[in-house]
């Protein structure tokens, strides 16, 4: 069976798709693509085999109709294909399926209950019934993995779950982000890809960049992990700005940014070949997740949780504010949802996320503070005074426009009265009422004299104000020329101002030259990797350093034990010494009192006799 599946969106929502267009194929059936220009390249990787039908333009707009010229290559395309069903994959349909489903009357159509999609800025038409033959109806907050599985159960009849998006990069893509990670000083597996950078309608969906700066400095400086900003050329501005703030903090971001459209399958192989995935809601964070790789973002709340990954390690955090989801129409001051995310809560997270205690897909919703919650509310009001205002200068413009319009009636009744006026003219005339008519020209006349004298009196006026005026002209003449001066001087300085600073970066440039021919022979891959060794080294020694450290001090811990005991042995002995001295003490004595003699102990005498002697000899002295 042939299956058509509009396709209208960017690289994420097709990259959720896949599992999708894997259930279908797996199922036989032959399928064709419209998708974008941007998203073409992506898609071969993930429909493989299937037809792509490229969509030129955007049809996300109001001004477009769908008899837009722009269109008919598609649909021929579309017809050509001869599908026998057409999915809207898609919640909301747009003019691109209103006009394939008018190219194909004999294909079954099937589509969300999403209605419309409405753009604001062109105004709400009236509701319109879905133009399906079949409507999968589902929750709108539903995740669009689900939302696929629906569709797909609708196409086959039959109870369906899929599984995750999976890629699978081409070997050739591989050996081309070799070829860039080679000259960044970056290896397979060690990086971190960072896509912290927006452009002018994505910086609504971001986080400040500031506050990427302070993360991921945290991160390099704490875990030591290499970071890789990634993004398209539209979003380099951005990313730059957070380099440069992680320079200032002596860390050394790489970055790489592709062509206008990012070189979609270049950045896909890098997602590839990195540890994980840091970063906001885009397209290459699902990129990353179909790979298996680690995902940390930080959601706002336009469209959450529809888009959140569902990678089997991942961190998903988001402010919950109450005016969540909004589909990013943010009526707020600055879109508090992700703006407003801490900082210290992201730290926590970035913790959690590095000691492997993060396990499955998981969501870490931020009540958001007081202050949030007044700012919210500020804004809210300020939103409503500002709707009221612009409700004013509608309906202003709409009272104008009936002013117009009864003006415009006014006029017409006024050339139907003139007309009148003609006519009865014409009668007068015929009637011979000309002397009266003479009589008016005559009072007409002298009316045109009156004002011929007013108008003289108005030009002596005009003359007397263009004398005063030329007195005012010498006067700004005089001052012209002053200011004539000063800027000449200023000039002046400004020129020596000039030659100053040519000097300065004259000498900047040659010192410049002379650091540059002086560290010419530097090899910064060999200096890079003596560093890394040298931070081995001395992390082994600093390792050997503290078992040493523990070493001594379990000796110190066992001298001091043993010091002890062996006091207390000291003191054992010699009361086993005292004990007995005075046992054969008392058993010599009891021995001579049975035999009726004075028994003295040999030591008892040895003391005795060294009395004795040392009596003997202070006798002598004397």
């Amino acid at each position: 069976m042939r299956i058509l599946i509009s396709n209208p969106d960017t690289i994420g929502d097709v990259v959720l798709r896949e599992p999708l267009f894997r259930a279908l194929h797996d199922a036989g059936h032959e399928l064709a693509l419209v998708v974008s220009p941007l998203v073409q390249p992506l898609a071969r990787v993930v429909a493989p085999g299937a037809r792509l039908i490229e969509l030129p333009m955007s049809v996300y707009s109001g001004k477009i109709q769908p008899d837009d010229a722009r269109l008919d290559p598609v649909a021929e395309a579309a017809a050509a294909f001869e599908p026998e069903v057409f999915v809207a994959a898609p919640y909301t349909w747009t003019v691109l399926e209103e006009r394939l489903l008018a190219a194909l009357p004999d294909a079954r159509s099937i589509g969300q209950a999403g209605g419309k999609f409405l753009d604001p800025l062109y105004g709400c038409e009236e509701e319109v019934g879905a133009p399906f033959d079949e409507i999968v109806r589902v929750n709108e907050d539903l995740h669009e993995l689900r939302k696929s599985e629906a569709l797909a159960r609708t196409v086959l009849g039959k109870a369906v779950q899929l599984d995750e998006p999976r890629l699978v990069i081409e070997p050739d893509q591989a050996q081309a982000a070799d070829a860039v990670l080679g000259p960044l000083g970056l290896e397979r597996g060690t990086y971190l890809a960072a896509c912290v950078g927006h452009h002018g309608h994505t910086a609504i969906r971001n986080w400040r960049p500031e506050r990427w700066a302070h993360a991921l400095a945290y991160w390099m400086e704490k875990y030591d992990r290499p970071v890789l900003l990634l993004g398209a050329q539209d979003e380099a501005e951005v990313s730059r700005e957070i380099a440069d703030a992680l320079e200032a903090k002596g860390l050394e971001p790489r970055h790489w940014f592709g062509g206008p459209e990012g070189d979609t399958l270049l950045m896909a192989a890098l997602l590839d070949a990195s540890r994980g995935y840091v970063g906001r809601d885009t397209g290459p964070m699902h990129i990353a997740a179909a790979f298996g790789k680690p995902v940390f973002a930080i959601f706002g709340g336009g469209t959450w949780p529809r888009f959140r990954p569902l990678a089997r390690q991942s961190v998903s955090i988001t402010l919950a504010v109450p005016c969540s989801p909004c589909d990013w129409r943010c009526e707020q001051r600055r879109s508090h949802c992700i703006k407003d995310v801490p900082l210290g809560e992201v730290t926590a997270q970035i913790d959690r996320f590095e000691s492997g205690r993060v396990e499955g897909a998981e969501v870490v919703q931020i009540e958001p503070s007081r202050a949030v919650l007044v700012g919210l509310a500020g804004d809210a009001a300020k939103a409503a005074r500002q709707y009221r205002a612009e409700l004013s200068v509608a309906r202003r413009a709409l009272n104008e426009k009936d002013e117009e319009v009864r003006r415009k009636s006014m006029s017409e009744n006024a050339v139907m009265q003139r007309l009148d006026r003609l006519e009865r003219a014409l009668q007068d005339k015929q009637n011979g009422e000309a002397e009266r008519r003479a009589s008016e020209v005559t009072q007409k006349l002298s009316q045109n004299t009156q004002a011929l004298q007013q108008a003289r009196q108005e030009l002596a006026q005009a003359v007397r104000r263009a004398e005063s005026a030329d007195q005012q002209r010498s006067t700004l003449a005089g001052e012209v020329e002053k200011l004539r001066a000063e800027l000449a001087e200023a000039k002046q300085q400004a020129e020596q101002q000039c030659k100053q600073l040519t000097q300065q970066r004259d000498a900047a440039e040659r010192e410049a030259a002379a650091l540059r021919a002086k560290f010419a022979g530097v090899d910064l891959a060999k200096l890079r990797e003596s560093l890394t060794n040298a931070r081995q080294l001395a992390g082994t020694v600093q390792g050997e350093n503290n078992d040493l450290k523990l070493r001594i001090e379990q000796l110190v811990r066992e001298r001091r034990a043993m010091e002890k005991l062996a006091d207390q042995r000291l003191v054992a002995v010699q009361a086993l010494e005292t004990k007995l001295g005075e046992l054969l003490a008392s058993r010599w004595r009891q021995m001579g009192q049975r035999l009726h003699m004075a028994m003295v102990l040999p030591w008892e005498e040895a003391e005795r006799k060294r009395l004795v002697g040392a009596s003997t000899n202070g006798q002598h002295a004397g």
